[in-house]
């Protein structure tokens, strides 16, 4: 897999803009560029962030992508039904909303439909295809606005807490301290955590810390302050990020409390 490389570095997720992760498979570069390309333009224009994952093939995306994909831009080069069992093991892990086959319809068209129902969002020539980008993504935010979840995900957890309930997020060992006002153990790392909750406003400021911004006051120093008084340390290596997220983030929400950097 190619990581969110350089030249797309400007567009990784924002933190409370809306967002489409976005998945481009196959061999033919010049393609997926212009449609990466294409993908930053929308984005830009339209005022949501763009994550783009490039990989090789369909066998690389099932052994790589820890990443929940929102549309899937995938090459059909298939000669045989093997094949399409194959890729079929990836679309069962859940990772994928709806992939869009470039592949004009043939005789494995029909399979194609029987085998990913509906995940399978449409058939598309390379050439058509970037046109009708606009539409894709278009559709993506408007389910994701309906369907967006308001409880932290927490792996093999029946606990339902609120993120509007939450204040940070501490590691100890191998387990995570979730804070609320009273205080969640879970057997779980704070990587995890901050992978499987991303949608949200949250923020790494710390090897041991994870906060929710939407509780934050101010950054003053090397320390994070609270709207309730609370006091946290951000580590070295997350001044810079940590900084940058903050002008970003308060300048959107149009936070008018004390700022300091």
């Amino acid at each position: 897999m190619i990581a969110i490389n350089d030249e797309y570095r400007f567009i990784q997720p924002n933190i409370l803009r809306r967002k489409v992760v976005v998945g481009l498979c196959g061999d033919d570069d010049a393609f997926l560029k212009k449609l990466a390309d294409r993908a930053v333009q929308l984005a830009d224009a339209d005022g949501y962030s763009c994550e783009l994952h490039f990989y090789h093939s369909a066998e690389e995306l099932l052994i790589t992508s820890a990443q929940r994909l929102d549309l899937l831009f995938l090459f059909v080069e298939i000669h045989n039904q093997s094949s399409l069992r194959y890729k079929e093991r990836l679309f069962r892990q859940g990772k994928i909303w709806r992939i869009i086959f470039l592949s004009p319809p043939d005789q494995y068209s029909r399979y194609i439909e029987q085998v990913f129902g509906p995940l399978t969002l449409g058939f598309e020539q390379p050439s058509s295809c970037i046109s009708h980008l606009s539409q894709y993504f278009n559709l993506v935010l408007l389910i994701k606005n309906k369907t967006e979840p308001t409880s932290l995900r927490l792996i093999n957890h029946s606990a339902v807490i609120r993120f509007q309930d939450l204040l940070y997020v501490r590691a100890s060992s191998n387990y995570i301290e979730v804070h609320t006002g009273k205080t969640w153990v879970f057997a779980e790392t704070l990587k995890k955590f901050e992978e499987q909750n991303s949608e949200f406003p949250i923020l790494r400021i710390h090897r041991s810390y994870l906060v929710n911004l939407q509780k934050v006051k101010s950054l003053k120093g090397n320390t994070i302050l609270f709207r309730s008084g609370l006091e946290l340390p951000v580590g070295r290596v997350y001044r810079k990020q940590v900084q940058k997220v903050f002008r970003e983030y308060f300048l959107y929400a149009g936070e008018d409390g004390e700022r300091y950097y």
